[in-house]
């Protein structure tokens, strides 16, 4: 998601924490419907964040406070509430192991797109948002994961060390069908042995470089 990842790259770049996941979960129904929930995963740098909360800046920047992080993330599951469609919104902060998840309901997998735009709209009222990430068509039953180069900007201006804080961290794709897997056009994408499941784990710092290394499509039986 646009805002979430961009939230991220600024909140890394402050606070120096290089070991991090993020995974996207989707399951899809043939009719379009479905869940989607979004893990953003610093467990493995949880002593090294706690050390770096009780500081007031980190390089020259102000690292947030727990009440910042939380209520921000807050903000992010509200604005989806809006979308039509959208339901069971839900985020959750674990600020122990430091893992936050966002998850919701929807009736079509485009509406992921609005959400994204929705929060854009607000982060950056000046731009025009059209966010064309999920797409999943119910008479070819084929779904789409596309990705862009929105984050490659802000990535670029910081600095060497700050990006290289993105080299081991990693992004993973996965998506759940209710139907069988046909076939798929992502040669690193793995298919599950049930043919319900597909699997795409990528470098972050490559994937922000590149965002057209997510794409994929997924053709289900009829």
């Amino acid at each position: 998601m646009k805002k979430i990842q961009y939230l991220l790259l600024i909140t890394i770049a402050f606070t120096q924490v290089s070991c991090f996941e993020i995974v996207e979960l989707i399951t899809l129904k043939n009719d379009g419907s479905g869940t989607f929930k979004y893990t953003i995963n610093f467990s493995q740098s949880s002593t090294k964040i706690k050390s770096l909360l009780l500081m007031d800046e980190v390089e020259g920047y102000r690292v947030p406070t727990l009440n910042i992080i939380k209520n921000k993330f807050a903000k992010i599951g509200e604005t989806s509430k809006t979308v039509k469609g959208i339901s069971y919104v839900k985020t959750e902060s674990n600020f122990t192991d430091f893992i936050f998840t966002y998850s919701c309901h929807f009736t079509k997998i485009k509406q992921i797109n609005s959400i994204i735009d929705s929060l854009s709209k607000k982060a950056f009222p000046d731009q025009e948002h059209q966010s064309n990430y999920f797409n999943y068509s119910i008479p070819k039953m084929i779904f789409t994961r596309i990705g862009d180069d929105v984050l490659k900007n802000y990535y670029n201006k910081l600095p060497e060390n700050q990006r290289a804080i993105f080299n081991s961290a990693t992004f993973t794709s996965v998506c759940k069908f209710e139907g069988n897997i046909i076939k798929q056009t992502h040669s690193k994408a793995l298919v599950s042995a049930n043919k319900k499941a597909i699997l795409h784990k990528m470098n972050i710092s490559s994937l922000i470089k590149n965002g057209n290394i997510i794409n994929k499509q997924v053709y289900l039986k009829k």
